[in-house]
């Protein structure tokens, strides 16, 4: 990433500091609730973690329309900006947690981001995430790769999209907001094609490709409204089906990206969407941490006190992380890659 977010892409940086709160909201509530030994279902009848993903997901997708034309570099920057940030997290793990004296072990697997039946908690890093974001590289590093066309390459997303609708039929993933169901798909293992998640990015590239210029002549803000209110329609309906609830989400979260490209955001805002990759590797390690510190003294705290200093030590350390690891990207990035203007968005 250039050190100075383009105007052209506030929007996507601004969505990813959504995005990226909406998963620290979620991790945050649970650990208090944990601290304190009370029931966090109550305060979480949203999923604001499933909800931050999926917006990931679909941003994820969607920048990738933006480097397609990057040919064989494609992967390696993908893996320039994937895979540094998370192993210097993964040491960050070790040193803070065990002097926590919490549980750690290290695993290859892990380490490799490679799917997995098996994921590996105790690094308190969701980086399942980052599993499912490097096997949507690699299809569309072959796509490239195989010199298909722009509508060749929404032929193949639409198959891919369809042989997940069809396993989703065949094999529910059922409400993903019950445990025993997302665990499953957050370590797919070789499944992790035909899992709904990968929904999200196939919708987002589709969008990117074929629908940036169909809502020229809709107000920026009727765009948000409308998807913001597709979401909330999805969201109470339901569904038979994860997969199809996906799509509609999807496309909600799409419509919000093409409007939000047209929109203005304070430098705060696209900032932290800047670091929003480095908050979202770390901010569960400190949450960890503080659980276990805080646990003697959690029965005479309030919810609201424990809440609080578990999200400014999240927010604050994940912040310090995500501008450290921005900038060194930054500067790893500009050595290894000529980099042109439309790629600046495309790297996290």
């Amino acid at each position: 990433m250039s050190q100075t977010t383009p105007n052209k892409f506030e929007g996507i940086q601004a969505l990813r500091a959504l995005a990226c709160l909406l998963v620290v909201l979620q991790h945050v509530t649970f650990w208090g609730a944990f601290t304190k030994g009370i029931d966090d279902h109550p305060f979480l009848l949203i999923n604001y973690g499933r909800l931050g993903v999926s917006l990931f997901f679909v941003i994820s997708g969607f920048v990738m329309g933006y480097c397609l034309d990057q040919g064989k570099t494609f992967l390696w920057k993908r893996v320039v900006r994937i895979y540094p940030p998370f192993w210097i997290a993964v040491v960050l793990s070790y040193i803070v947690l065990r002097l926590a004296h919490v549980g750690w072990h290290g695993s290859l697997q892990s380490l490799l981001l490679v799917p997995s039946q098996e994921i590996n908690t105790t690094y308190a890093i969701p980086y399942w995430t980052l599993c499912y974001e490097v096997a949507f590289y690699v299809v569309t590093y072959l796509m490239i790769i195989l010199g298909l066309s722009r509508n060749q390459m929404l032929f193949t997303i639409g198959c891919w999209m369809v042989m997940i609708l069809v396993a989703d039929v065949y094999n529910p993933a059922g409400d993903m907001d019950v445990w025993t169901n997302f665990l499953p798909v957050s370590q797919p293992g070789l499944r992790i094609l035909i899992t709904p998640f990968p929904i999200f990015f196939i919708v987002g590239l589709f969008a990117s490709i074929s629908m940036r210029k169909i809502f020229d002549h809709v107000p920026p803000s009727v765009l948000i409204l409308g998807a913001v209110s597709a979401w909330a329609i999805s969201n109470g309906m339901a569904f038979k089906s994860t997969a199809a609830m996906f799509v509609m989400q999807g496309i909600a979260f799409s419509v919000a990206i093409i409007g939000a490209l047209r929109m203005t955001f304070p430098k705060i805002v696209c900032k932290l969407g800047d670091y929003s990759y480095g908050i979202y590797l770390v901010h569960m390690i400190f949450l960890t941490a503080a659980s276990k510190a805080i646990r003697h003294f959690a029965p005479e705290l309030p919810l609201w006190a424990c809440w609080a200093v578990m999200a400014i030590l999240s927010i604050t350390a994940g912040t310090a992380f995500g501008k450290f690891e921005y900038r060194l990207h930054a500067r790893i990035s500009n050595k290894l890659f000529p980099r042109r203007q439309e790629d600046s968005t495309a790297s996290a």
